[in-house]
């Protein structure tokens, strides 16, 4: 929420995110690198429903 976009849930492969508008975004979940000691985090990469 700090940066302006509230994670709501993962549904059906799907993550769903509040913007700062209001809005809820759609992405694909397309793979989840776990978090890695050495690199102190964790990523996510996502496709829109555009395909971007």
């Amino acid at each position: 929420c700090r940066l302006g976009f509230t994670y709501l849930r993962l549904k059906d492969n799907h993550m769903e995110i509040l913007n700062r508008e209001d809005e809820v975004e759609r992405f694909e979940l397309l793979e989840v690198l776990t978090f890695d000691s050495v690199r102190r985090r964790m990523s996510v990469i996502v496709r829109s429903d555009t395909g971007k």
